[in-house]
């Protein structure tokens, strides 16, 4: 069977990830700039 995918955890991961590439950004620009 397969489940729904609801909206709101989607948002919640997307909302976690921005948050994550803020800080890498802010403390690791160069580690950034290496992976990318």
């Amino acid at each position: 069977m397969v489940e729904p995918k609801p909206a709101y955890p989607i948002k919640v991961l997307d909302k976690s990830l921005s948050v994550l590439d803020i800080l890498f950004q802010n403390n690791e620009p160069m580690s950034i700039m290496e992976i990318s």
